[in-house]
């Protein structure tokens, strides 16, 4: 879109574009990571594998670590979904994203430090990758709510 049309878009057009990307986001990020937190519940090493880390049963990494990390994956995956939930949920959505993106910052800054000092193996960086870019994908749309769809 060139300059001169994107300042012809109105602001209700701008607004309506930010609500339903928030909306689809949210239940694409929610289905996401609640799919993935149900999985790393009932199945944590087949999980591991298809992530191509090398871990499995006996080799350090307790089961009921990564039962415990996907319960905390699932209800933030919840925490996306629970708005689209309820009536006018939507307007509690900005919320869920300025928290949820405070925990993916987090996961991200972590899984980076733990990588490079051994902690984790080289494969857990896509997790931090992914976490880390969609906390800024919040953090953009959040300043796109904020702004009105400037920008």
């Amino acid at each position: 879109m060139s300059r001169s049309t994107a300042t012809t878009v109105s602001p209700h057009a701008r607004r309506q574009w930010i609500d339903r990307t928030v909306k689809l986001y949210s239940l694409a990020a929610g289905a996401c990571d609640l799919a993935t937190g149900v999985l790393l519940i009932a199945t944590p090493f087949t999980v591991l594998g298809l992530m191509g880390v090398a871990e499995a049963p006996g080799t350090g990494v307790e089961g009921v670590y990564l039962r415990y990390i996907g319960t905390f994956v699932a209800a933030v995956g919840a925490s996306y979904l629970y708005p689209l939930l309820l009536r006018n949920g939507t307007e509690r959505l900005p919320t869920v994203l300025e928290v949820t993106a405070l925990v993916r910052g987090a996961v991200a800054l972590f899984v980076t430090i733990a990588v490079a000092t051994g902690s984790l193996a080289a494969p857990w960086l896509v997790v931090g990758a992914v976490d880390g870019g969609l906390a800024a994908f919040q953090i953009w749309l959040l300043r796109r709510i904020a702004g009105g769809g400037a920008r």
